[in-house]
């Protein structure tokens, strides 16, 4: 399974998840005028479904933000339009998680996206500290910079649970430990998995992306693919995470 593949599962599960808070959990309130002849108690259960296929897209993100920094050309580039993405992303994202009725509004929060471009900038800044081979930590010149990169990764927590970001800290974190596990297939997804579930129970749902995860081929997908439709797929999820909160914000105050 490449690279590409995962995205795709990764983004239909994200559509799927911000469908169910926009049009069930945001916009099924007393007040907002949306009238379905359901119950209830079957609502709450579809959303409950449509939130767990949900969470099979944070940990596929994490995973390809990881392959992303390993094999990108330009890492500072890479950065920054993962950072100009989650600016313009942030305004449909609010409104995403605002469609209630007025009074209802939830403390302004940061995008995913944010979250992944802040865990994308703590590796690569624990990669200058720990040096490439940083499983080769020794005498006190390994112990000063192992204690340094737990300093810096407690700052980003702090500052990730600071900026109310998505997924907070455990998201950051997530990335790091991806980072620190490259080159361990076998443990990685399942390392992952446990990290996100023992931080929020949610997560534990995101056990079939986990499994996905031990599928991965190592190749990007693109192989074979004109330079057109290789840029295409570079810029695809750039564009469709704001795109499609847009859409489904649009479609919500239509109806």
């Amino acid at each position: 399974m490449s690279e590409t593949i995962l995205k795709r599962i990764a983004v239909i599960a994200m559509l799927v998840d911000h469908a169910a808070v926009i049009f069930l959990e945001r916009a099924v309130q007393p007040g907002t005028g949306l009238m379905l002849a359901v119950s209830s108690d079957f609502l709450y259960r579809l959303d409950r479904i449509l939130r767990a296929v949900g969470r099979q897209a944070f940990p596929i993100f994490v995973f390809c933000i990881v392959e992303g920094f390993f094999h990108t050309a330009n890492r500072g580039k890479y950065l920054g339009r993962l950072f100009a993405a989650a600016a313009v992303s942030q305004l449909p994202f609010y409104l995403m998680n605002n469609t209630g009725p007025i009074g209802s509004e939830l403390p302004v929060s940061l995008n995913t996206l944010a979250t992944l471009a802040e865990g994308l900038l703590l590796i690569m800044i624990i990669d200058r500290i720990l040096g490439p081979e940083h499983g080769a930590l020794s005498g006190i010149s390994g112990i000063f910079r192992a204690v340094s990169a737990l300093l810096v990764a407690a700052i980003f927590w702090e500052l990730a649970e600071s900026l109310r970001l998505d997924y907070g800290g455990m998201g950051v974190t997530a990335v790091l430990l991806l980072y620190l596990l490259h080159g361990m297939p076998k443990l990685a997804p399942a390392a992952l998995w446990l990290w996100l579930g023992c931080a929020d129970a949610h997560e534990w749902f995101a056990l079939p992306a986990c499994l996905f995860l031990y599928r991965y081929n190592g190749k990007r997908g693109t192989e074979g693919m004109g330079p057109a439709r290789r840029k295409a797929e570079k810029y695809f999820f750039y564009v469709f995470y704001p795109l499609h909160l847009v859409l489904l914000w649009g479609i919500r105050g239509m109806i």
